[in-house]
């Protein structure tokens, strides 16, 4: 009985010593954007995504001819070409030069992760502040 209690005690203690207590790892899912439209409650979110063009209006995406770096459109599929499955990202002056379109146009079909606050932009489903 003895020995039984002992080996109990020494797998919950190998068992406990395998378990993680990093806070990085509790961070909510990574998104597709479709669930990201759908949430568009101010939350930072993390958010996966083909990039599909450059917003210019609530309606309307461009594909080629940037006139500059402030904006992106994400969709789940690098071939979307409707503006309700796209969501509107803003690019602060930070990110601006490494992934604006106008800079470099290349990106466009490339699949990112963004994240930062769920909310409209260009009075869409759109994700601001973005953080990383």
């Amino acid at each position: 009985m003895r020995r039984f209690f002992k080996l109990s005690i020494v797998a919950f203690l190998v068992s406990f010593s395998t378990l993680s207590f990093d806070s990085s790892q509790t961070s909510a899912a990574t998104l597709p954007v479709s669930q990201a439209i759908d949430r568009q409650n101010n939350t930072i979110q993390s958010v996966e995504g083909y990039i599909v063009g450059k917003p210019t209006s609530a309606n309307t995406v461009i594909t080629g001819n940037y006139p500059d770096d402030y904006s992106l459109a994400i969709a789940d599929s690098r071939a979307e070409t409707n503006t309700a499955n796209m969501l509107y990202i803003q690019i602060p002056s930070q990110f601006r030069t490494q992934f604006g379109l106008k800079s470099n146009p290349e990106l466009l079909g490339e699949k990112i992760t963004v994240t930062g606050n769920l909310t409209a932009y260009y009075s869409h489903p759109g994700l601001k502040n973005t953080t990383e």
